[in-house]
């Protein structure tokens, strides 16, 4: 319905906000500023799309799932709270070129919609009956999942580090 059609857009645009604020960092800090100015731009849209649906999606909340609305209104109001400000906080960055202060805020704006989320949804996970205790493992599952995790990252970790060594920073610039 309406709800979940708010929410997906909300995830969508807030996916595209956190794409266009690291995008315009990153640009600014290789000395790509036209490009910078593009996502800029796309980032205050999606910015405001953000804080617009992030409303509609609250008044959606209190019309049509109430006691979600209580609940995020309740022990999540401080998360929802932080959410919206970042959000604002992040355009204001983005329209000042403060890419660093922008890039920062939609990281916590993110973040905030999903602990608010999950706040208000605690202990459920889905619906009315599965809940986080209900969901969990066993003991000698999340031994073997913790064992396989720790596996991958062992192995993984080593080429995430070697990427970020040779992409993080600008490319030299050749002399011929």
């Amino acid at each position: 319905g309406l709800f979940a059609g708010l929410v997906g857009l909300l995830a969508v645009a807030l996916c595209a906000h956190l794409a266009a604020s690291l995008m315009t960092n990153r640009l600014e800090q290789t000395g790509q500023p036209r490009l910078a100015d593009g996502f800029r731009r796309r980032g205050l849209q999606t910015g405001a799309s953000v804080i617009v649906l992030s409303l509609l999606a609250l008044l959606s909340t209190a019309w049509k799932a109430p006691n979600l609305w209580h609940r995020l209104t309740g022990p999540a109001l401080t998360v929802v709270v932080i959410g919206l400000l970042a959000a604002a906080v992040s355009v204001y960055g983005l329209a000042r070129r403060h890419y660093l202060v922008a890039r920062g805020a939609t990281m916590l704006a993110t973040g905030a919609v999903i602990w608010g989320w999950l706040i208000a949804q605690s202990p459920h996970l889905i619906g009315a009956r599965l809940t986080i205790h209900t969901a969990a493992a066993t003991g000698p599952a999340l031994t073997a999942i913790g064992i396989a995790g720790a596996v991958v990252l062992v192995s993984v970790l080593p080429a995430f580090y070697l990427l970020y060594v040779l992409f993080a920073h600008p490319s030299p610039e050749r002399t011929e």
